[in-house]
């Protein structure tokens, strides 16, 4: 789930499939799914797993996924033409026009990533979602405005809130956001989620926000390696350039309502969006092994 931005602070889950991880004022659980099982996941393929298995070499332990992760150095996200719609996003139909157009160059960016990095890809589903009707991914009560369900492999949009009012800054909302619930989805491709997470600890405790940090400030950091690798084309130029920045520099914990320390503060979100924005490369992202300082 995408941090919080300037006083419109965004609170949301980020729906493992083992638990719900609290990103805000409720956790609610949903059905398990078991470690290492095969799922039938939407809408490609059927996996069980990476297919880079550890070798004699290699002494896996839990953190090996996370601090020496092959994606770290699959190499630079490729640029890929994205054309966006023309139409402004008014209406439930446009927003979903310009989302699966985002998705597309997603996609295309980092199926090549992956295979170099020895994975299995599948592409995840796209739903979107109205917060006042919809019971989403199980959830019984959801505030977020998106969020990716890890059980199900989709991400959800709260369509209204990318609905263009005046000006083009939704589409920026809508490009950062898609880039980094997408974040969550490479997470998941890799192992990385598998052992991101202790689900029966407590998911406020120090330790436990701690990691969600990295978690999420790496998830920032794929979204921004992309949005830098596909910047002509998805016109992140200039003054547009220029509001996303401002956004993700005023993105972070600050702006959460309940002072939640789960997904880095303002200045940790740029630490991790900025550079990764101009190396284009997923080598720019590894939280994991970062002091505790600079995901804070």
């Amino acid at each position: 789930m995408r941090a919080g931005v300037a006083a419109a602070a965004v609170i949301g889950v980020l729906v493992l499939g083992a638990t719900a991880v609290r990103f805000g004022p409720a956790l609610v659980s949903v059905q398990a799914e078991e470690p290492g099982r095969p799922v039938v996941r939407v809408p490609k393929t059927v996996a069980g797993g990476p297919s880079r298995q550890p070798t004699s070499a290699m002494t896996f332990t839990p953190d090996l996924p996370l601090v020496q992760n092959s994606l770290y150095k699959a190499g630079r996200v490729p640029t890929v033409s994205c054309k966006l719609p023309a139409a402004a996003q008014t209406s439930k139909a446009a927003v979903s026009a310009a989302a699966a157009v985002v998705l597309d160059c997603l996609d295309r960016a980092w199926v090549p990533v992956v295979a170099k990095a020895e994975y299995l890809y599948e592409s995840p589903g796209l739903v979107l979602f109205d917060r006042a009707k919809d019971k989403s991914c199980d959830l019984r009560e959801l505030h977020a405005s998106a969020f990716y369900c890890s059980r199900e492999n989709k991400i959800y949009l709260e369509w209204k809130e990318y609905l263009q009012r005046g000006s083009w800054n939704r589409q920026i909302d809508l490009l950062d956001t898609m880039a980094h619930e997408y974040g969550h989805h490479l997470q998941r491709l890799v192992g990385i989620l598998t052992y991101g997470w202790d689900p029966k600890a407590s998911q406020t405790s120090p330790a436990a926000l701690l990691k969600s940090r990295r978690i999420e400030l790496q998830a920032t950091c794929f979204g921004a390696a992309f949005l830098g690798a596909t910047k002509t084309s998805l016109r992140l130029t200039g003054s547009r350039r220029a509001t996303w920045e401002f956004q993700t520099k005023h993105s972070g914990d600050e702006y959460n309502p309940d002072k939640l320390r789960d997904h880095g503060s303002r200045t940790s979100q740029w630490r991790w969006a900025g550079p990764a924005f101009q190396s284009m490369s997923p080598a720019s992202c590894n939280t994991f092994t970062a002091a505790q300082t600079k995901v804070s």
